[in-house]
């Protein structure tokens, strides 16, 4: 299997903020990427292939490797160049593996938009639901809500 997946980075840093982890945002982006602790990006590409024989490995990772890049450059056509497409675009993609909401109240926050972000988070509060990540017995929406009400 091979997957590909795109965010804007801003959104690493944010959540470090957020979540009261900034260093995260110093770890090499290998990590930022792909870490147990870091945002999820909307994927952009994934194929699964059963190889059954050897010799196959070579051409099958070329393909995806060919495939997964003409994916990225279509999504920068789509952004526009500019990352605010990119919460439209990831409604297009109906990404189960995106988290959406988190992904709204992050770029109503770069956006300056703290009350919008705020509304999300006590919206899935709400809900009973607190968000994937926690730090310090405290759970994303809820540091959320603490971050903006501080920035507001």
């Amino acid at each position: 299997m091979a997957a590909a997946s795109f965010k804007p980075m801003f959104m690493d840093e944010l959540f470090g903020d957020i979540m009261g982890m900034s260093s995260n945002s110093k770890s090499p982006l290998s990590l930022r990427a792909t870490g147990a602790f870091s945002i999820t990006g909307l994927t952009v590409f994934e194929r699964r292939v059963e190889i059954t024989d050897i010799s196959e490995v070579s051409g099958v990772v070329d393909d995806m490797v060919d495939k997964s890049y003409q994916e990225f450059i279509t999504m920068l056509e789509r952004l526009s160049y500019e990352c605010d497409n990119f919460i439209k675009i990831a409604e297009s993609q109906n990404d189960v593996h995106y988290d959406m909401e988190l992904g709204k109240i992050l770029f109503s926050i770069k956006n300056n938009d703290y009350k919008g972000a705020c509304n999300i988070a006590q919206k899935a509060i709400i809900s009973g639901r607190k968000g994937h990540f926690a730090n310090e017995g405290k759970y994303i929406y809820e540091r959320v809500v603490e971050y903006c009400i501080k920035k507001m």
